[in-house]
């Protein structure tokens, strides 16, 4: 019988050869887009995490200073506080960068919103326990605030698509939204190798979120909504039985994906030393609001230097804008990618592929009305067998080109 024994030895060796070489295969890459100098510029976005919890919630596992101890090293600037139905992370608040801006995520029976630029908590407001989508979107918009859509496929939580000629975001990647629907041998896979390669083991779980971006893609079809990543962080587990584990911890989520707002802050070319700080909660909801946000998943490379584009003229427009074409007129779609031709550059038009190219440019004219966005992608050769798989690394926000009389 020794025999099986070292069957069984051997082939535990293999699997853990083969989840090094998975952790090998994910090294992040520091590829920047072609022309762009690293961390410098005009313009220059800044890494936010995105709905992130605390103890102020129920299944929250740090306090906010321990979240912001976390945060820093990750390169996240902001943290987007939004514990459940609660404000009381705002005595916490500070623009000392990483700034934490508090929101709340509010339940509703259709589904959870988070919420920005609230002063009060949602419920103080009047807002019913069992309230639906409609009625917690009212009492937001009519206190100034700005709702995004939480998680809209999670398999416990969804959205029930209640009110969706009012929604004006949505979380169109959650991180905790994700891994549900993983098998359980790549989950096991990744927690075996989470306590020496965390955020490798993490980035193995990626899938682009495709029905989520169907829905985004039919909601753009109507008009102007954002599309935000989440990395719905609660540095803890709760295991059956009232046990709980600190995974993934808040570097890790932090680490694995962010929103990219931009421009967050100007710096003048005359005096690379004077730079204006808007108030984080106000710049960050303005940013969100007006499309000017980029979903990247950070733990596979930083995407220094992406830039999308419609070009008109001497008129450049950006993530978020509307560009009015007139009969005749002609407009480019520019995209700057990092990653070199490793990458794959897809350039939606009305929520179907219309131009695909390996990286780091795409220019293309335009002629036709339509909602246009960008997804950028690596492509990672994986053990066993080391087939290409295709990783999702940027997601835009779109930009509407319409005819103008």
């Amino acid at each position: 019988m020794k025999w099986i024994g070292g069957v069984l030895l051997a082939v535990l060796a293999l699997v853990v050869a083969n989840r090094v070489l998975l952790i090998v295969a994910m090294a992040p890459w520091g590829i920047p887009a072609p022309g762009v100098s690293v961390g410098g510029g005009i313009m220059r976005p800044v890494m936010v995490a995105f709905h992130v919890h605390s103890r102020h919630s129920h299944d929250g596992g740090g306090t906010v200073e321990e979240i912001r101890e976390a945060a820093r090293g990750t390169g996240v600037v902001a943290l987007a506080l939004t514990d459940h139905n609660t404000l009381a992370g705002r005595a916490e608040a500070t623009s000392v960068w990483p700034a934490v801006v508090v929101g709340e995520e509010v339940s509703t029976d259709g589904g959870h919103l988070v919420v920005l630029g609230l002063h009060e908590e949602t419920r103080r407001g009047g807002l019913e326990e069992r309230s639906g989508m409609g009625e917690a979107l009212d009492a937001v918009e009519a206190r100034g605030g700005f709702a995004i859509v939480a998680h809209p496929s999670h398999p416990r939580i969804p959205w029930d698509r209640s009110a969706r000629d009012r929604v004006r975001a949505l979380e169109i990647y959650n991180a905790d939204e994700d891994w549900r629907d993983e098998g359980i041998l790549n989950l096991l896979g990744s927690l075996l190798t989470y306590p020496v390669a965390p955020v490798r083991s993490l980035s193995l779980l990626l899938d682009r979120p495709t029905r989520n971006l169907a829905l985004w893609d039919s909601l753009l079809a109507e008009r102007a909504v954002v599309g935000v990543g989440a990395c719905d962080a609660h540095g803890r587990l709760d295991l059956p039985g009232g046990a709980r584990i600190e995974f993934p911890g808040y570097r890790e989520a932090f680490s694995l994906v962010s929103t990219a707002v931009w421009p967050w802050w100007r710096v003048s070319p005359a005096d690379s030393h004077g730079t204006h700080r808007p108030d984080p909660s106000v710049a960050l909801q303005r940013n969100i609001e007006s499309g000017r946000a980029t979903v990247v998943f950070r733990s596979l490379g930083a995407a220094e230097g992406f830039r999308f584009q419609v070009r008109r003229g001497g008129e450049v427009h950006w993530s978020g804008g509307r560009v009015p074409l007139r009969a005749g007129e002609r407009a480019r779609v520019v995209v700057l990618a990092p990653g070199g031709r490793r990458a794959i550059v897809r350039v939606l038009k009305d929520g179907r592929v219309w131009r695909e190219a390996r990286g780091p440019l795409v220019d293309e004219e335009v002629t036709e009305p339509g909602v246009y966005r960008c997804e950028v992608y690596q492509t990672r050769a994986l053990p066993p067998l080391y087939r290409e798989k295709e990783f999702p690394w940027i997601f835009s926000n779109a930009i509407r080109v319409v005819t103008e009389s």
